[in-house]
């Protein structure tokens, strides 16, 4: 509890289902950015 996770590189595309999944493992999105077809989030549990 109190860590943090990034999560960079990773396709748009596949963006929500992935904040959805570790959603769903008791993490919160603290921060989320997409750069064209890229995006970053940052994860909190």
């Amino acid at each position: 509890p109190g860590a943090y996770l990034l999560l960079s590189g990773m396709l748009w595309e596949y963006n929500f289902e992935v904040r959805k999944k570790y959603g769903d493992l008791g993490c919160t999105v603290v921060e989320n950015r997409m750069l064209e077809e890229f995006s970053t989030v940052l994860l909190r549990r």
